[in-house]
């Protein structure tokens, strides 16, 4: 069953997110902004930490860094 978008709310912070999977603040800003593809590692600690779908973040990935950060935006959760 695919998952929902997360709810809207406050968006995660990168520290917040960097701190989940273990890389720097500023490397979760260049994903997260659409710059950078993280390495195998980072991406089966998004899975681990958030509870997404890992064929769903591997297709994301391989459409490129601009669809990965999208489907971060509409799946990581929000806080308040």
């Amino acid at each position: 069953m695919p998952r929902q978008p997360a709810e809207r709310g406050k968006r995660m912070t990168n520290r917040q997110f960097a701190e989940a999977i273990g890389v720097t603040e500023s490397y979760a800003s260049l994903i997260r902004g659409g710059k950078r593809l993280p390495g195998a590692p980072a991406l089966a600690e998004m899975v681990h930490a958030f509870d997404l779908d890992a064929n769903e973040l591997v297709q994301a990935y391989r459409r490129g860094a601009s669809d990965l950060a999208q489907f971060l935006e509409d799946h990581l959760p929000r806080v308040e």
